[in-house]
């Protein structure tokens, strides 16, 4: 009889706090969880959701895509593994852009929720039927597309299955006020800075990608610029370099990150670990460039290096007011965009990033 009332006060305990809630995700679905979620498989944002949910978070993250964070930021995964070894026993599902994604392994899992990126989610979203037929709930969530709306519905479906829905709230009133500060300070710019930003992953001999509206590209509109980008391509992807000399950029930003470094001696490379003298040698081939001797941005010292892997999460903000900055430096003198994204990863992330993550050609 005292054993049945231990597991009786056990059950109602656990259940005491337990509660259904119903979460609305980036798609404008519509999706009932148990909460507190004990058994998660989480596709993308690892960092997001760590900001959000604490340096415990991941103790209800039993699979995840791995190579998203082990082989796309493989200096990140190792900082972050050497402070969270568990990180290394999570179930790994496959990686979608390599086309690995075993759908039987998450259903193996048996989680409580699956947490999918918009871009994974659309990718594989014809696979997903057996999951949905296990009556396992999807939730998309996105930090790709730069849209104000969908980062703040990422960041506080974070909260709740992390059951950290007030640090969720504080992170994102930070974000905005950052941006409503850049935005009411440049509200009255007449003629907008025009900003080339490029991901320069194959150096500068490579045509390499630019953005419009997405992702980089977001956050040069959130700076009130213009991206030479806007009408040349929809999202993203490259241009001709004519154009580049024809539209004749006031700002150029080359994007890097880490996993380059020993790739290709002349790709753009940003990011932890990466020493400042070894990217501004790389910068310096881009500047190079047949034409460039003549562009504005060369002209007026405004060439300048970018960390790519702080897109698409919560540190774009800082990206953002680096942007702003470099576009228009007599507005932002008051601001120090990397002492910021310093200062946001001591307080939220059990890492502080050290490496090269924004700077001016020298």
């Amino acid at each position: 009889m005292k054993f049945l009332k231990i597991l009786l006060f056990i059950f109602l305990s656990t259940n005491l706090f337990a509660k259904i809630v119903e979460v609305e995700d980036v798609l404008g679905n519509k999706v009932q969880i148990n909460t507190p979620v004990n058994k998660m498989v989480l596709g993308f944002y690892y960092t997001d959701y760590l900001a959000v949910g604490g340096k415990d978070a991941f103790k209800n993250v039993i699979g995840f895509s791995r190579a998203v964070w082990e082989s796309w930021s493989p200096i990140s995964w190792n900082m972050y593994l050497e402070k969270m070894p568990e990180l290394d026993k999570i179930s790994d599902f496959g990686e979608v852009e390599a086309g690995s994604v075993a759908v039987e392994k998450i259903l193996a899992l048996e989680p409580e929720v699956l947490v999918l990126g918009l871009w994974q989610y659309e990718a594989i979203k014809d696979t997903l039927a057996p999951i949905k037929e296990a009556n396992i709930p999807i939730i998309v969530v996105d930090y790709h597309k730069g849209d104000l709306k969908n980062h703040e519905l990422s960041t506080k479906i974070f909260g709740i299955l992390s059951s950290n829905e007030a640090r969720a709230n504080e992170i994102w009133q930070d974000y905005i006020k950052r941006v409503n500060l850049i935005q009411e300070r440049t509200k009255n710019i007449k003629e907008k800075a025009k900003v080339f930003i490029e991901y320069g992953i194959n150096g500068p001999k490579d045509n390499g990608a630019t953005y419009s509206h997405y992702m980089w590209g977001a956050l040069i509109d959130k700076a009130n610029a213009q991206s030479i980008a806007d009408g040349l391509v929809k999202t993203w992807g490259p241009i001709n370099p004519e154009s580049v000399l024809l539209k004749d950029p006031d700002v150029i930003i080359i994007a890097g990150r880490e996993s380059e470094l020993t790739k290709n001696n002349y790709s753009m490379v940003m990011g932890n670990k990466i020493k400042k003298d070894e990217a501004n040698k790389r910068l310096q081939g881009f500047k190079n460039r047949a034409g460039w001797d003549e562009l504005k941005a060369i002209k007026n010292g405004s060439l300048y290096g970018g960390y790519h892997s702080m897109l698409r999460t919560l540190s774009d903000v800082f990206m953002l007011e680096f942007i702003a900055k470099a576009a228009y430096p007599d507005l932002f003198s008051d601001i120090d965009p990397l002492n910021d994204y310093l200062e946001f990863n001591k307080k939220y992330l059990p890492i502080v990033p050290d490496g090269t993550f924004m700077f001016k050609a020298y």
